[in-house]
């Protein structure tokens, strides 16, 4: 297995955290800045997924008394796909609101494995549930008062948007251990 190219390793590196453009570590705590945070962001998904399943199951009770039975069944799988739109929409949310305290040298919802992207890495939009996260780059926080609940451990680049070492000129998602082929545009601070 090969070691996966670092980010400060990839051209373009030193330019982007000249121009200020790249995930910040700080020696201090930094400020909750980023609302909603990502933890907030995801805490609605496992209820809609949840839903997904019941939901569905509870309408065809309530259906069945209400609508002829051959249209329980267009009603229900509109009613899951709603609701894995619902989800697809959040999980966006959070990627967002992840990356963009990210770029403020924290997290709110320290992932260890998973993404909330679906087409990233080759082989499959599946290989992104086991996309691998090092967060102990950057502070953790907690998402309600701010209060740190980790200090970074070790020292390296820590999750974020780099430039990108598989399509130059590009920005990427570094996730402390390895690219996602997620590719982004950093916010300005």
């Amino acid at each position: 297995m090969t070691r996966e190219v670092r980010p400060h390793e990839v051209p373009g590196y030193f330019e982007a955290r000249a121009a200020g453009l790249l995930p910040e570590v700080r020696q201090v705590p930094p400020a909750l800045t980023v609302r909603p945070t990502s933890r907030a962001a995801f805490a609605p998904v496992p209820w809609l997924a949840i839903s997904i399943i019941f939901l569905p199951l509870a309408l065809d009770r309530l259906l069945a008394q209400v609508i002829p039975e051959w249209m329980a069944v267009p009603v229900m799988l509109a009613t899951a796909l709603a609701l894995a739109t619902g989800v697809a929409v959040q999980l966006r949310r959070v990627g967002r609101q992840s990356l963009a305290e990210f770029r403020r040298g924290y997290t709110t919802l320290p992932f260890t494995i998973g993404t909330p992207w679906f087409s990233l890495k080759p082989g499959g939009w599946l290989t992104g549930f086991r996309i691998g996260w090092d967060h102990r780059t950057h502070w953790h926080l907690d998402g309600r008062t701010g209060v740190p609940v980790a200090a970074p451990t070790v020292a390296g680049d820590p999750p974020g948007l780099y430039p990108s070492p598989h399509r130059p000129g590009a920005f990427e998602l570094w996730t402390g251990s390895e690219w996602t082929r997620h590719y982004d545009t950093p916010d300005a601070l």
